[in-house]
């Protein structure tokens, strides 16, 4: 089940499409992009540049005996089109970051600044792929992008599962879990709090 939810491009829980969910509250539509579950929400293996990682750094003076920037070039795309299959448009949202990173700035963006060049002047493949365009972005021009590409994006409007990250180690409450439960329970409680006081001001 999970390799046809990641083959066919259909998100139905945590993988690799995008959804809109619909905030009965709010009557808005909100996007919600999520991430194919190779790498939790971080960078693809191997391109983690902070103190804390073990990737190689991008070396690339061609003088370095250990000059590398050409091959992490490659690794690098054949990363990126493993988690273009995730997705259904060419847009590819690939965070460079994680949990506790940026410790050191300037690492990464010294070898982002590396990698996004090497990675743009590869020749295109011949298996007719399209080349790599990689480019620093936000969220609001990613999800611009998804709009202008005219796909039919599927919609939920009922709960989000709670997150796990171990067996029986769920995250229910850390940010919010059962919002349309709990939404329609703030509504309905209104109604029993006007009912309330109205039966109380009949003195009956």
């Amino acid at each position: 089940m999970e390799g046809q939810r990641f083959a066919g491009k259909v998100l139905m829980a945590v993988y690799g499409s995008s959804f809109q969910w619909v905030s009965l509250k709010l009557r808005k539509k909100v996007w919600n992009p999520t991430l194919p579950y190779l790498t939790r929400y971080g960078p693809p293996n191997g391109f983690c540049f902070d103190v804390f990682c073990d990737s190689d750094p991008i070396r690339d003076d061609p003088r370095l005996s250990d000059y590398n920037a050409d091959s992490r070039a490659r690794e690098f795309e054949v990363a990126a089109r493993q988690w273009a299959d995730a997705y259904a448009t060419d847009h590819i949202l690939m965070p460079m970051g994680e949990d506790f990173n940026y410790v050191s700035a300037i690492s990464w963006y010294k070898n982002l600044d590396k990698l996004i060049r090497h990675v743009n002047s590869m020749e295109a493949p011949d298996d007719g792929k399209k080349p790599l365009n990689l480019l620093y972005s936000t969220p609001s021009c990613y999800l611009k992008s998804l709009e202008e590409s005219g796909v039919r994006w599927p919609t939920k409007s009922d709960d989000f599962f709670p997150y796990a990250s171990d067996p029986h180690a769920y995250w229910t409450g850390y940010f919010t879990s059962r919002p349309t439960l709990k939404g329609m329970i703030r509504y309905g409680n209104n109604f029993l709090q006007v009912c309330k006081q109205m039966d109380a001001l009949t003195n009956r």
